[in-house]
């Protein structure tokens, strides 16, 4: 059975891997969209990808994204970390990555257009600049 700890340890691997729209491979890049895919994929928790086929600033797409995917819901405020978070400028779903924890305090790692990479930030550095979390989704079968 696959941990939070196993999907936190399987998403640092990616810190580093360079950001490419509609990426799906840690050699070719990756975007916000296909690296949570990606670490589940590569845990057992999914079977395959979500296709690669939206425009570049999605405008209030990533939802309908990530419902399509296995994830399952929960409130935003119950988010821990191994859970999939998704960020929204205003009204408009826009950037998603996964919590975890750095030096103590609540993260996310995501694949970033303005890094060019996978980086991990704090929360509280990536509230506001990126967006403000307002959805959350855990995958299933993972083990708490």
């Amino acid at each position: 059975m696959t941990t939070r700890a196993d999907v936190q340890a399987e998403a640092e691997t990616w810190i580093g891997v360079r950001w490419r729209h509609q990426g799906r491979t840690r050699e070719h890049g990756v975007d916000c969209v296909g690296y949570p895919d990606l670490v589940a994929l590569s845990l057992g928790l999914v079977d395959s990808l979500q296709p690669a086929n939206y425009p570049r600033r999605p405008n209030g797409s990533f939802l309908p994204l990530v419902r399509s995917t296995p994830l399952i819901e929960i409130p935003p405020g119950e988010a821990r970390p191994a859970d999939v978070v998704v960020f929204a400028e205003q009204t408009e779903q826009c950037h998603m990555g996964i919590l975890t924890t750095l030096y103590g305090e609540p993260a996310v790692i995501h694949a970033h257009a303005g890094a060019r990479k996978v980086a991990i930030e704090t929360l509280a550095s990536a509230n506001g600049r990126i967006g403000i979390v307002t959805h959350a989704f855990k995958f299933p079968n993972l083990q708490d």
